[in-house]
């Protein structure tokens, strides 16, 4: 096996906050609630810790699944959007195929091959099938598991399109492997966010101050270390500290990382995102590459962002489904393009 490299980035650049005209987002109906306008209004660490992914779109079987305060839910793609039209006020539950009961899910979590869905609520995962849930009156999880000691599940991420395995993190930093039917085994410790390529073949973690681009068999290709010199001096400072909260490996010579500023306190002062770019190769190429390292990253710094905000707008959203066309301003095939997305 070939000794993986430590890279650092060749250029830093200073993105520009502009709004892009490339695309044009239009409500294609009114915004419909969840839940009934009487149900009981949502529990107050809703609003604290909104849900991190309550939502997931599966366009082969055309189907939508959407967490709740007590749940979530699955309804067909076409019959929301016609809901969204009807001038009847109804709620996505009112039209929902099934709505399984499972407090506080925070997150859920589509297979490569749509096939599976994953359910996480605080330390225990379900896995339903989703053929199932379409056709199935009284559904059962077809496995669950618990990570260990006391930890509550971050994020989990299915691997390979030929396969029904997954990692799976734990917010004290656990990352693990697992398979649909089998507990996961434990992997990898101090880890604050981890991603998958496309394929799924390989993953994105961020640890200690760095970026470790992994193979699926956990074998590491290469390391490249992490943080703005914008940032150089907040993070040398003893009061500060930088906390990686998300990766996101957006495509196969691009990836996404999210940060955030922490005072003293533990109070967020600012959010920086790194747009970090593996230059002519990708970064399965890179660790085997004798390039010197990345070529660019474009760095986006905005102070002054509250979690309060950034929690009230997804608790917001969590609380309606709303249907956009997306308009390609500078296509000339069609206005329109098909359905984009549910929020």
């Amino acid at each position: 096996m070939a000794t993986p490299r430590d890279l650092s980035i060749s250029v830093e650049v200073d993105g520009e906050h502009n709004g892009g005209a490339d695309f044009v987002f239009r409500l294609a109906g009114d915004p419909i609630p969840l839940l009934p306008t009487t149900s009981p209004p949502l529990p107050l660490r809703y609003l604290q810790s909104p849900p991190a992914r309550p939502l997931v779109i599966s366009n082969i079987h055309d189907s939508v699944l959407l967490a709740h305060g007590d749940g979530f839910m699955v309804v067909r793609t076409g019959l929301l959007v016609e809901e969204t039209r009807s001038a009847k006020t109804r709620c996505v539950q009112d039209c929902c195929v099934a709505d399984l009961s499972f407090p506080g899910v925070s997150l859920l979590s589509l297979s490569a091959d749509e096939s599976l869905v994953a359910a996480c609520a605080g330390s225990e995962a379900r896995f339903f099938s989703l053929i199932a849930l379409l056709t199935d009156k009284d559904v059962q999880p077809s496995s669950s598991f618990r990570v260990q000691k006391a930890g509550a599940i971050q994020e989990l991420k299915w691997l390979t399109h030929a396969s029904r395995d997954y990692v799976v993190l734990s917010n004290d930093g656990l990352l693990s492997v697992g398979r649909d039917g089998n507990d996961p085994v434990a992997k990898m410790e101090n880890v604050d966010a981890v991603d998958c390529c496309k394929n799924g073949s390989y993953i994105a973690v961020s640890r200690r101050k760095s970026l470790v681009i992994l193979s699926s068999d956990f074998e590491e290709e290469c390391c490249i270390t992490l943080f703005s010199q914008m940032w150089s001096n907040e993070i040398n400072s003893e009061a500060v500290k930088i906390k990686v909260d998300f990766i996101g490996w957006v495509r196969d010579d691009s990836i996404v990382v999210g940060c955030t500023q922490l005072n003293k306190d533990g109070k967020g002062e600012g959010y920086l995102v790194q747009v970090i770019r593996s230059g002519k190769d990708t970064f399965f190429e890179v660790g085997r590459s004798s390039s010197s390292g990345c070529e660019l990253c474009f760095t986006f710094i905005s102070y002054g962002v509250s979690f309060l905000d950034v929690s009230f707008t997804i608790f917001f959203i969590f609380e309606h489904a709303c249907i956009f066309r997306v308009s390609d301003c500078l296509s000339k095939r069609s206005l329109y393009s098909d359905f984009v997305a549910i929020i």
